[in-house]
C-alpha cells in the first residue's frame, strides 16, 4: 500500500514538472462543518458534512457557498431543519437520495426574500416537499432590515410604516435569544445606530398615537389633494358667478 502511495506520488510530481503549467485542481477542505471545494468562479460547492449527528444546521454566507451538491446531506439521518443563505443560488433536484430516511426534516429556513428564493434552481421542488420561511434567523433579519427598514446605505433615518414596523417585531419576536443579541448588536446602514437601538426607538416612536412616517406621508398627501379640490371648486364658482352676472348686465 505505502509502495504504491509513492509510486503515485512520484508519477504525479513527474507530470507537474513536465508540465508546469498544467491547473492544480482544488482540494475538498473543511470550513467550520461542511466539506467543500472551490469552484472556478470562486465559490464553493458543499460536498458533505462533518458532524452528520446534528439536528440543525446553517449555512451563513460567510463560507462563500453557492451550490450544495446532491447527496451532501445523505448521512444526516438526525437533520430537522436546515438554514440556507441567500448565496446558495444553486440545489440538487432533491435534498436526500433517500427521502424515506430523513422523515423528520419538515423546514427550510432561507435568509433571503421570497423574491430571491424563488431565483433559486429547484425552488418550486423544495416548496413542495417541505415547509420554506424567508428573512430567516439573524443574518435574514439583517438583511432584512437593511433592505426594509433602511433601504439604502445613504439614508440615515428609518423608513417605515405600522404595518411594515409589526411585520418587522413578528420576527425579531421569534429569534433565538442567540440570535437576537446577534442583531441587537448589528450596526445598520446608518452606519451610526445599532439595530437594537433603532428597535427600541421605533417601538417608543409607535406606541405613541397615529405615529407612523408613512401614515404621515399619506395624511400630508390627502391634506393637499383636498386643498386643491377646495381652491378648483371655488374657483369654477366664481367664474360661473361672474359669467352669470356679465350675462345679466349685473356686472360689465
Amino acid at each position: 500500500m505505502i509502495k504504491e502511495l509513492l509510486t503515485f506520488v512520484f508519477m504525479s510530481g513527474c507530470l507537474f514538472v513536465g508540465n508546469p503549467n498544467a491547473d492544480v485542481l482544488p482540494a475538498p477542505f473543511e470550513p467550520g462543518n461542511f466539506i467543500v471545494e472551490t469552484k472556478e468562479n470562486g465559490k464553493n460547492i458543499l460536498l458533505d458534512v462533518v458532524n452528520s449527528s446534528l439536528t440543525d444546521m446553517r449555512i451563513y454566507a460567510a463560507e462563500n457557498i453557492d451550490e450544495i451538491s446532491e447527496g451532501a446531506f445523505d448521512d444526516c439521518l438526525n437533520l430537522e431543519s436546515l438554514m440556507i443563505s441567500y448565496t446558495i443560488t444553486i440545489l440538487p433536484d432533491s435534498l436526500f437520495s433517500s427521502p424515506e430516511n430523513h422523515v423528520n426534516f419538515f423546514d427550510i429556513f432561507y435568509t433571503g426574500s421570497e423574491a430571491e428564493w424563488e431565483l433559486v434552481t429547484n425552488y418550486g421542488v423544495y416548496n413542495d416537499q417541505y415547509d420554506v420561511h424567508f428573512d430567516a434567523f439573524d443574518e435574514g433579519f439583517v438583511r432584512m432590515w437593511n433592505r426594509e427598514v433602511r433601504p439604502g446605505a445613504d439614508i440615515s433615518i428609518c423608513d417605515i410604516g405600522i404595518a411594515g414596523f409589526s411585520r418587522v417585531m413578528s420576527l425579531y419576536e421569534n429569534l433565538s435569544e442567540t440570535d437576537r443579541e446577534t442583531v441587537n448588536d448589528t450596526v445598520d446602514f446608518s452606519g451610526e445606530d445599532t439595530i437594537g437601538e433603532s428597535i427600541i426607538f421605533l417601538s417608543q416612536y409607535f406606541a405613541q398615537e397615529n405615529s407612523s412616517y408613512s401614515d404621515n406621508r399619506e395624511v400630508s398627501s390627502s391634506t393637499m389633494i383636498s386643498f386643491v379640490i377646495v381652491v378648483a371648486v371655488i374657483g369654477m364658482t366664481f367664474i360661473m358667478v361672474f359669467y352669470y352676472l356679465k350675462d345679466k348686465q349685473i356686472i360689465e
